[in-house]
């Protein structure tokens, strides 16, 4: 979607209470000029960003045109997981922080943050993350290699858990929060 105006337009026209897009299109909502945007948003109670880091800048721009009514939802997952974590984004972003928290995972879902040699960080320090999870994928279709590159089992926390790779870097936050 290239046009705000539009987007906004037909949110407003077909009274729509929940919405997932990117980061990159709430922010290009948010920064077009003359949308009336608590008014022509006036229906929506859940706004679900999925895909990329939220900055927070986002955040604070979300705040201060839409308030607290209207919740704005940072989700992270992966597909090889098919489980999330989620916050609500509905204060400032802790100070400091470049991105809004992604937050806790889901009941049942785990998410450690682990250093090169796959030991698991203190809070504060950031790694790669792996995900362990009920939804974990079996295996990648006809590629062995990627599977065991990505998906393995590990000792953590005095369990044996099998754990997805991410890739992805994050840190966990005092708050027991992702970021």
């Amino acid at each position: 979607i290239v046009d705000p105006r539009a987007l906004v337009n037909f949110i407003h026209e077909n009274e729509i209470t929940r919405l997932q897009t990117t980061t990159q299109l709430i922010e290009a909502v948010l920064d077009h000029p003359g949308l009336d945007l608590p008014l022509k948003l006036g229906k929506i109670r859940y706004w679900y960003q999925c895909g990329e880091p939220v900055p927070a800048r986002v955040v604070d721009k979300w705040i201060n045109v839409l308030g607290k009514r209207h919740r704005l939802i940072n989700c992270y997952g992966s597909w090889e997981a098919l489980d999330h974590s989620v916050a609500f984004l509905d204060t400032p972003v802790q100070s400091g922080s470049k991105f809004a928290p992604v937050g806790l995972p889901l009941p049942s879902v785990n998410i450690y943050v682990v250093d090169e040699e796959m030991q698991l960080l203190p809070s504060g320090c950031p790694g790669e993350m792996l995900i362990e999870a009920p939804g974990l994928a079996i295996e990648y279709l006809h590629d062995p290699e990627k599977t065991a590159q990505k998906f393995f089992h590990i000792d953590m926390e005095g369990r044996r858990v099998r754990v997805y790779r991410t890739g992805d870097r994050g840190r966990v936050l005092p708050t027991g929060q992702l970021e």
